[in-house]
């Protein structure tokens, strides 16, 4: 397990990145429907994630609103949260998100980190 410090107590970052699906929500205020795109997680934490994408999201300029869905262990999560900031990299793009959570959704996060870690340690990955 890895961890690192940012602005929050942890930040948990993925050996091999976590695959989910993100839709974009609302763009500079007005509300969009937008088809599902692939991304894979780099990293979460509480109140953020790194993900790692091929969308563009042309975020200069532009406020982007979008949910998150994946799976770590058990729970399906969709969470919602805004683009931070958007950098090229080997052939995509990695984007950080602030995330949108409330106390029950931050403990099942908490929980599932901690199946996935153990997971990880009984399987000697």
């Amino acid at each position: 397990m890895h961890f690192s410090r940012r602005e929050e107590a942890f930040r948990y970052e993925f050996r091999e990145p976590l695959k989910g699906e993100f839709q974009i929500t609302k763009m500079n205020g007005k509300m969009i429907e937008s088809h599902f795109g692939d991304m894979e997680i780099i990293d979460v934490s509480l109140h953020g994630a790194k993900i790692f994408t091929d969308y563009d999201f042309h975020i200069s300029g532009n406020e982007i609103e979008l949910t998150l869905h994946f799976r770590i262990m058990s729970i399906e999560f969709s969470i919602h949260g805004i683009l931070t900031h958007q950098e090229p990299h080997a052939g995509g793009f990695v984007c950080g998100i602030h995330l949108s959570t409330d106390d029950a959704i931050r403990q099942q996060l908490i929980d599932e980190l901690k199946a996935y870690a153990w997971k990880l340690v009984r399987d000697k990955v």
